[in-house]
């Protein structure tokens, strides 16, 4: 498999933690053409620093800032998602389990999500079988979780 064909989640946690101890792992890991995603944004000790150290493609919105979002309360979430393009990366929301965040999040601009709305967890032949066969019959999102 080619090497960006893969992306590894890290949480924002164990790259400040570890951030010494990994630096050269994740550079290779890079260099390698795979891809870095920081899962759990914005939950851990937030350090701006580190989004421009590391090689990072890829901020994970936190199912917690979706589970608060409503009409008017939405700022992390779209601080969130204006940060990851204003740096040039993707953004991806976790935890999307209705059709109204759905929604709200392509209002935010966000590119991408997972949750309970496009699948339960499934066992590696059913996720196959689900891939094999998508966008799903309704045609909302492609096998890589984009938002139409």
């Amino acid at each position: 498999m080619q090497g960006n064909r893969l992306k590894l989640e890290i949480t924002e946690r164990v790259l400040l933690e570890q951030s010494g101890s990994i630096a050269q792992t994740l550079a290779d890991i890079t260099a390698r053409g795979m891809q870095l995603s920081i899962d759990d944004f914005g939950t851990g000790y937030s350090s701006l620093r580190y989004l421009s150290q590391f090689a990072v493609q890829t901020l994970k919105i936190d199912r917690s800032f979706v589970n608060q979002m409503q009409p008017r309360r939405q700022g992390i979430v779209q601080a969130i998602i204006d940060l990851a393009h204003n740096l040039e990366m993707d953004c991806i929301a976790e935890g999307v389990e209705t059709e109204a965040q759905r929604s709200q999040l392509l209002q935010l601009g966000c590119e991408a999500a997972q949750g309970y709305l496009f699948s339960h967890p499934l066992p590696l032949a059913a996720a196959s079988e689900t891939l094999q066969h998508w966008p799903n019959p309704k045609g909302e999102v492609g096998a890589n979780g984009r938002l139409p």
